[in-house]
This record gives C-alpha cells, structure tokens and sequence, in this order.
C-alpha cells in the first residue's frame, strides 16, 4: 500500500468534485479503497459521493461499513490520543451520513438509532446541528406514530412483525452507470450478445429463437426490416419465436434452472426441490446421494454431483443458519430472492468469475418499477453474513462483490424468479430459468410450462405454432377476470398487459388507455 498514492486519488477525486464529475470522483476513491480497503475515511467520501449520485443505498453501505472499522479502532486500548480525537469525529462524519441516507431511504426506525448515538457524542456538536438532529428526531417519531397506527389499522389480520414492517422503506430499483456488465448496452454489443443467447438456448430447444421485440411485444411482425420495430428503451425488449413449424403438444424447451427452497416444509433437495426422502437411486447408489464432506444429502446421484460441479463446493460444511433464519421470516416470495442471489454468489466464488458475469443472470433484464419496499439496513447485514460465510471480507473483496452488485442482482432477479406458495403468506419455492424468462406473456397463450425431473422446466405447445410466430407463456392464471389480471400484472411484474385479449375484454384501444381505465375503476 502507497500512502502517496491514495493521498494523490484523494486530491484528484476531489479536483473532478469542484467539477461536479461524480463518477469520475467514484472510481478515484474506489481505486484508493483498493489499495487500503480498511480507511474509514475513504469510505466516508464514497458515502459522500454515493449521495450526490443519488444512491443512498450505497451511501448508506459505505458508511456503515467506515462505521464499523472506526468502532473497532476505537476500542483499542492502546490508541495515541490524536489518533483518538481524530476516530470520533470522523465517526461523527459517518453517523450523520448514515441517517441523511436512512432519512432517505425511509427507514425511520433505523434513523432514529443513527440520532441516538449522534446525541451520545452532543457535547462535540455545534448548536446548529444539535438542533438540526433534535428537529430531525422529533419529526422521525411523528412519523413513526402515524405509521404504527396505520399498520394496525390496515393490517391487524396479518402475521407481520410490527418492527419490520415500520423499518420497512423503499428504494429506487439501481441501475448503476458504472456497470460494464449490464448486457445490451450498445447497438454494436446487441447483436453479438443475442447470438451468444442463441448459441446456448439452441441444445435445448432447436426450434426457437430469442430475437428483439417492439415495446409492445404483441405487435412483433418478423417481416418488418430487422430492428425497426425492436424497443426504443436503453435495454431492447427480448422474445423468442419459432424457427420452424410447431405442432400442438410437441414439446420445445427443456431447460435446467436455479431451483430454491427455504427449508420449511420438509427435508427438500437443495438442488431440484424434490423430497430427498423420495430418492429412487438403488440402495447401492445412496452413499452417493450426499456430500462426502458436510454429509448433506440430495434427492439423486445426479443431483449431487450437478450441486457439487456448480456451487456447492463453495458452501460446503459452513454454517448458513443466519441466512436461512431470515429468509423465514418473509410472508411473499420476495424473500427467496437472497437465496437465489446467495447461490449466485456460491457459483462465482466456486467459478472464479465475476457474479454478474454467470450466465443464469448476465442477460436478464432488470427490474422495471421505480420504487420498492425495501428494508436497507437488514439487507446490508444479511448480504455481510453471505460474504462471511462465503469466505469474504466486505473491504477487500469489493472488485467483485460491492453491494451495487448485490443489489444489481437483486434488481434483476425480482422480476425474473419465479415464487411457489405451501399457503398464503407461507413461501417455499423459488426457480430461475434464463429461457423461460424470455419468453414473454400473453392471456392467451400458445404454450404451457411445468416442472419435469431434476431442476428442469418444460415448455409445451398448447396450440400449432407456425414458423417467426412468436412464443407465449402466462405469467399467472388465464382464467382470472381482467380486472384482476391487470391488479396482478401491475403489483408483481410492474407491467400493463396491453394483449388481443385484455385489449378486447376491456374494449380499449391500446395499453395506454387500458392504464386509464383500469386506474379509473380502482376510484
């Protein structure tokens, strides 16, 4: 490490500042983190920028974890007394960061804490901000209040903590401009990109293709001159379509996938989510069915040996407890996403690659809704407890797992997993399937999906379709109203569904006027 060189980044990153280059200020101090990822000041000033960039979900991260080596030096015994006086201000720094950014995200409860210890350390406050955060916390438990009694009022039949759900804010869904693994991001990489896509979907279904789409994906027309009717958006909308003539019945994707559970309801296969109790391997073939390491033990032979090529090597023997005690306390299947984003993390470690660079998430698209319930604080010390039990340290590993690359995996995969409840508000399942992802919806669809052997997902025609037709799944139950389609379409999938039949049934013209109609009969 050059002490000379991160002070040069630092009056660097501070020179692009004056200019308003937030970015470039970005990279400087994440360069001097890599050359001293434990300088708690260095994390302040990304906490800093992160807040100009408008990511209080980083700021916050940034700041917490300054926080804590600064928390950690202070309770050396044998700290000089300038080194000392020096912690505790910069400790103040970072405190007040961390609640200008929980303010932010609207996570009052935990603002609340951050004010708490910033009136422990008063006496090293001007008058002007100890007032300022007296003001912020009587404002904080205003809102609070109000928030407690609308929550008993609106959801006195649900089994919900209380605390969560009032430390329960929301988040601006991340699209980081600094992410070079975002795919598509440049008409000459969409090309390129969609063969590579080809190339891999082609040994399990030889009769399709994934091909652009318009906005619309309804109106794609193959005869149109290539691209001029794919999105205008920064990312082009995907879909897949025949490449030949498919008959009624014939079955045409056979894909493997992620498949999740959060360990509930019985002793289920790690891999596939069979009952491992219903193994079929001969008696012979049993010792075969188990990790001969941490002794865990899968449905089949074939399971076993999939887990151990892909992830479970990464895992193996250590104590997930913590993860998995979380993820129980969720009521949706929003919560099995970070064992899907933690399975995720356990192949990039196992493969040596970058998480964003894995195939089952390197082209899905990211999530379209602006804001989400979001709780930042227990997301940040759940994703600390995946790093450790990975094997990782939150400083020094930040070149492949910072928390913008945990949340960019959050951001794509909670639009494309697809959730399994044991009963309302009782998740269990969870699968990811790249494919089955592409394949875009339609009330009335032309084929049908269901789950077959070991992590594996079939696609059946339910109808002949003809050669350029475009495939179509249905993201829920067809037979719903329209009114409930679209209630459904909106709150899950952040989507109006503008198809022939929600355009018929609701006698609009296009989805935009679907939107009014539908808005006008929630009134």
């Amino acid at each position: 490490m050059s002490r000379e060189a991160i002070d040069k980044l630092v009056h660097s990153a501070r020179e692009l500042l004056e200019a308003k280059d937030y970015l470039g200020a970005r990279e400087l101090y994440t360069q001097g983190l890599k050359l001293d990822p434990f300088d708690a000041t260095l994390w302040n000033y990304r906490s800093n920028v992160h807040m100009k960039l408008q990511h209080p979900e980083l700021a916050f991260t940034d700041a917490a974890r300054g926080l804590k080596l600064l928390d950690d030096k202070l309770a050396q015994t044998n700290l000089s007394l300038p080194d000392r006086n020096f912690s505790v201000f910069m400790k103040i720094d970072l405190l007040f960061s961390c609640l200008l950014a929980a303010e932010n995200l609207n996570i009052c409860e935990t603002a609340l804490q951050f004010i708490d210890r910033l009136l422990t350390n008063s006496h090293l406050l001007s008058n002007e901000a100890r007032q300022t955060i007296l003001s912020k916390q009587k404002s904080l438990k205003r809102t609070i209040k109000a928030q407690r009694h609308a929550f008993v009022v609106a959801n006195d039949s649900l089994r919900i903590n209380l605390h969560d759900a009032l430390d329960l804010g929301t988040m601006r869904m991340p699209k980081y401009s600094w992410n070079e693994f975002e795919p598509f991001n440049s008409e000459n990489d969409i090309e390129t990109q969609l063969n590579e896509i080809n190339i891999m979907l082609e040994p399990i279904a030889p009769k399709l293709l994934v091909v652009r789409m318009p906005d619309n994906p309804t109106h794609f027309d193959f005869n149109k001159v290539p691209g001029a009717s794919s999105s205008e958006a920064s990312r082009p909308q995907l879909g897949i379509i025949a490449r030949e003539k498919i008959t009624r019945k014939e079955k045409i994707l056979d894909e493997p996938g992620i498949f999740i559970n959060n360990g509930l309801y019985g002793p289920k296969c790690n891999y596939c989510n069979n009952i491992v109790s219903a193994s079929k391997e001969k008696p012979v073939d049993i010792d075969k069915t188990a990790c001969a390491k941490c002794e865990e033990r899968f449905c089949s032979v074939q399971c076993c040996e999939l887990a151990l090529k892909t992830y479970h090597q990464a895992i193996c023997g250590r104590d997930i407890s913590e993860i998995m005690e979380y993820v129980a306390r969720g009521r949706t299947c929003s919560s099995l996403l970070h064992l899907f984003a933690f399975r995720v993390l356990a192949m990039a470690v196992q493969s040596n690659k970058h998480p964003l660079e894995m195939s089952v998430v390197k082209y899905l698209s990211a999530g379209t809704k602006q804001n989400v319930p979001w709780n930042i604080y227990y997301s940040y010390l759940l994703y600390l407890s995946m790093l450790k039990t990975l094997g990782l340290c939150q400083y020094r590993d930040i070149d492949k797992f910072d928390f913008w690359v945990y949340y960019t995996l959050q951001n794509k995969l909670q639009c494309n997993v697809f959730g399994e409840y044991k009963a309302p508000q009782q998740p269990e399942n969870g699968k990811l399937l790249i494919f089955n992802s592409f394949l875009n919806h339609s009330c009335a669809p032309n084929a049908v999906y269901f789950k077959d052997r070991h992590a594996h997902q079939v696609v059946v025609a339910c109808e002949d379709i003809e050669k350029y037709q475009q495939v179509f799944i249905s993201y829920i139950d067809p037979n719903c109203p329209v009114s409930k389609r679209q209630q459904l379409f909106e709150g899950t999938f952040g989507f109006t569904c503008a198809c022939e039949r929600c355009v018929h049934e609701i006698g609009a013209a296009n989805g935009k006027e679907i939107r009014k109609q539908t808005s006008r009969s929630k009134k």
